[in-house]
């Protein structure tokens, strides 16, 4: 296991001022945090000098609202990540099964926690395969398996009916399933939302960071059964959530338009994208959320080299190569406006044609 394992996109602090990249390696909404969502952080700052509300009383009932869940089954959390954290501590798996490639945090988190790791992949010679029944067969009692969806970096969508076998074999052992929805605002008629009351052993967590453009203010949550909130309850650190927090989640219930125009606008700036990058000559994958991966099809060109030129004209993209089942031929970009998206094609159409930038 190796630092590079861990790393992740959004790394604009390696300059000067994060504002001088154009950061195609986090995943974020070109359109920025909407106004009114601001407007309520800014007001949060009046509420600093008071301990947060331990109960989560009021973000509770806003991401219930937004998410149209009922609020004995949310428990917000700090950021995605919190959601991850606090159920892996928490259930202590004897055996981690992470469908790959993903979240490398799935695999820190659960080598903390002590458990045995088993990797499958579903992505096999560039094509999406899920071998279902060795799934099932590695499900063991107080067992964890990490599904995501849309995947990251592919961006896939797990099929409901591969998900329902997980979940029966899974309700029957006696493991736990994890779901990451992170990215699921971006396709929300794919949430395997209205499964939380049907099985006991499913935990959803999602993050509003994506869809709002909020990665400092952390804002997460997690979603199961009503019993099985009120055990995480229970463990959960005091204050998990700031001032800020509590007070970008006053906005949610008024942005349910903002979010599905974001991910209107998403899809239609991520066909042209991804077409636009295909006519270089890159393979680029099918993806449901705001980013895509993409393969560098040419040999006389590495993948750091692409990375190096991009980085002199302050550009950032996410090196894939420490994920599971892709290698240094692999990238993710982020879809960003109309205008930086055609700049990243342009800079790349650049790299791919001028034979001084080459290499063998």
């Amino acid at each position: 296991m190796t630092t590079k394992s861990f790393c992740h996109g959004g790394d604009v602090w390696q300059g000067e001022n994060p504002s001088d990249w154009i950061d195609f390696s986090a995943n974020l909404n070109p359109r920025g945090a909407p106004d009114r969502m601001l407007r309520e952080i800014k007001k949060s700052i009046n509420e600093i000098g008071f301990y947060p509300d331990q109960k989560m009383r009021e973000a509770k009932e806003n991401i219930a609202d937004f998410l149209g869940c009922d609020i004995s089954k949310v428990l917000p959390t700090n950021g995605g990540i919190g959601a991850l954290q606090l159920v892996v501590e928490h259930e202590r798996p004897t055996k981690a099964i992470i469908i790959e490639p993903s979240f490398a945090e799935y695999k820190r988190l659960a080598l903390k926690s002590g458990a045995d790791i088993v990797h499958i992949p579903m992505f096999q010679k560039d094509e999406i395969i899920w071998d279902v029944d060795r799934i099932k067969k590695e499900i063991v009692n107080k067992g964890m398996i990490f599904i995501c969806s849309p995947s990251n970096p592919l961006g896939n969508i797990v099929e409901r009916r591969i998900l329902l076998e997980i979940l029966e074999c899974s309700e029957k052992s006696g493991a736990v399933v994890v779901l990451d929805e992170a990215f699921i605002d971006y396709c929300e008629e794919n949430s395997a939302r209205d499964l939380i009351d049907k099985y006991s052993s499913l935990v959803i967590m999602g993050s509003f960071t994506k869809m709002f453009s909020i990665p400092g203010v952390r804002l997460g949550y997690a979603l199961a059964c009503e019993n099985m909130i009120k055990t995480y309850e229970k463990y959960m650190m005091p204050w998990s959530l700031s001032a800020q927090a509590v007070g970008a989640s006053r906005a949610l219930p008024s942005l349910k338009a903002f979010a599905n125009e974001s991910a209107g606008m998403n899809r239609l700036l991520r066909k042209k994208l991804s077409s636009d990058i295909s006519r270089l000559g890159f393979t680029v994958f099918d993806s449901e959320a705001n980013y895509l991966l993409v393969k560098i099809n040419d040999e006389a060109v590495s993948l750091d080299y692409i990375e190096m030129k991009l980085k002199e004209k302050n550009v950032l993209i996410r090196n894939c190569s420490n994920y599971e089942c892709l290698g240094d031929r692999y990238f993710r970009v982020g879809v960003k406006s109309e205008k930086e998206n055609s700049m990243l094609v342009e800079y790349l159409e650049t790299i791919l044609s001028k034979p001084t930038w080459r290499t063998t």
